[in-house]
């Protein structure tokens, strides 16, 4: 019996990380769905990133208020990884995205982010 617990401790611990290292969003949402969801949605220029061990500070100068309350710049917090479904931001970066508030900051993730694309400039002539 002790031997069984043991290999079954064993197991379950050996499972363990591999599990942990995959961002999963389930459900999945559709957008209409996640901007019911958010307390922000945004579309903006990240101005700058700051990268910690679990988490990713990001700054970014709003262009266009999709929902929530009017502000010129949003600071917003995601995972520092993708396993953890953190989303990548580079300063520059055109963006468009939904998070949800948490205190002094909005929080997102790769889940809440699916389907939203930045239109493309069009170069004026």
């Amino acid at each position: 019996m002790v031997r069984i617990l043991a290999l079954a401790t064993v197991a379950v611990l050996s499972a363990g990380p591999a599990m942990a290292q995959t961002c999963q969003c389930f459900p999945q949402f559709r957008q209409g769905d996640i901007e019911r969801e958010a307390d922000i949605v945004v579309e903006g220029v990240v101005e700058n990133v700051v990268r910690a061990r679990r988490e990713t500070q990001v700054s970014i100068q709003v262009n266009r208020m999709i929902k929530g309350p009017y502000m010129m710049s949003a600071m917003v917090v995601t995972p520092a990884d993708a396993a953890t479904c953190g989303v990548r931001f580079d300063i520059g970066q055109r963006v468009i995205i939904a998070a949800k508030r948490d205190g002094e900051f909005y929080r997102t993730n790769t889940c809440m982010n699916l389907g939203f694309t930045v239109p493309p400039v069009v170069p004026s002539r």
